[in-house]
């Protein structure tokens, strides 16, 4: 019964996201562990709204902060970070 099985190497295909390239992009990656680069802000826990009925059934959902990239100056240079909406419109607003 040499073969009659079929052979494996051991070693799956790579495929997906773990065969992509090694540069890293923080501005794309994961978006359960997004936060904003100032604030903090992070995604929160919570539920959806229930439109009727006595007993009612809280379905569980996430409430994820608004990122945008944006350029801001982190140890003297320039580079793109992910910021919330509140902390763009605070830097911006200070910068007029």
């Amino acid at each position: 019964m040499s073969g009659s099985k079929g052979s494996f190497s051991g070693t799956p295909a790579r495929s997906g996201p773990s065969a992509r390239a090694p540069n890293h992009d923080p501005i794309h990656e994961d978006p359960m562990a997004r936060s904003c680069a100032i604030c903090g802000k992070a995604s929160m826990g919570g539920f959806n709204p229930q439109s009727s009925g006595m007993n009612r059934v809280r379905a569980h959902r996430r409430y994820q902060p608004n990122l945008q990239p944006l350029v801001i100056e982190q140890k003297g240079s320039p580079t793109r970070a992910l910021v919330c909406t509140r902390c763009r419109r605070t830097m911006l607003k200070a910068s007029k």
